[in-house]
């Protein structure tokens, strides 16, 4: 964030607040599917990294680094 010294406050705010809205959708959809079992945990943790894997795709197939 150094070259972009004057807004990296403003960004890291910006992180925070999605890590936050993330975690907190994530945290409300396991409340929502609780049926007394472990898997909507698990059902949640693979959906984000399902997500998160296909994200890192679509960036690095953009950037042609693939």
């Amino acid at each position: 964030m150094a070259p972009k010294g004057r807004v990296a406050g403003s960004a890291s705010a910006m992180m925070g607040t999605v890590q936050f809205g993330i975690g907190g959708a994530a945290g409300s959809a396991v409340g929502l599917l609780y049926n007394g079992t472990a898997i909507p945990m698990a059902a949640v943790l693979a959906t984000s990294s399902i997500i998160g894997y296909t994200m890192l795709r679509v960036v690095a197939w953009e950037k042609g680094t693939e």
